[in-house]
């Protein structure tokens, strides 16, 4: 539901399981008030339902859509943590009809304490499908971006697998 009053835009949210809704919201809801820092929106939780409301039509819409998505990725069995929702937010920035299961919900298993290790971003996403679906990958990107790390990840998760 959308709601215009002098230009705030207004997105209502219902959540059918008030338990998922509540670990959306975080502890104290820590983590409506994380997005809030992050965007120019102001969120407001009551009952199954929370409100989104901002001066930038465009920004409440990318917030319903990434509190959405995380509702969704709850019910799958997936934890959010407050770096989730950082990762999740500037993937839905980016790109606001991005499927953020396809990053959260994809896992590569290592170890025998079967560690999960997910992608933090849409690029890391597509380089763990080019490993897992071509022989040979070359990866170039500065320094700390995940390059190694996933792809020795892949190579155990085969090797174990």
């Amino acid at each position: 539901m959308n709601n215009k009053k002098s230009n705030v835009t207004i997105e209502k949210l219902s959540f059918a399981n008030h338990d998922l809704l509540r670990n959306l919201c975080g502890e104290y809801d820590k983590n409506l008030k994380c997005i809030e820092r992050m965007s120019s929106v102001t969120l407001k939780a009551w009952g199954d339902h929370i409100s989104v409301s901002g001066q930038d039509h465009v920004n409440v819409r990318i917030i319903a859509t990434l509190l959405n998505q995380l509702y969704l990725i709850l019910e799958r069995g997936w934890n959010i943590n407050l770096s989730d929702i950082d990762h999740a937010y500037r993937i839905i920035s980016e790109d606001v009809n991005f499927d953020l299961s396809k990053i959260f919900l994809d896992t590569v298993l290592i170890s025998s304490q079967k560690k999960m290790i997910t992608p933090k971003s849409i690029s890391q996403k597509l380089y763990i499908e080019f490993m897992r679906n071509y022989d040979m990958i070359f990866s170039i990107g500065p320094a700390g971006t995940g390059k190694t790390y996933l792809a020795m990840a892949v190579a155990v998760s085969f090797l174990l697998g």
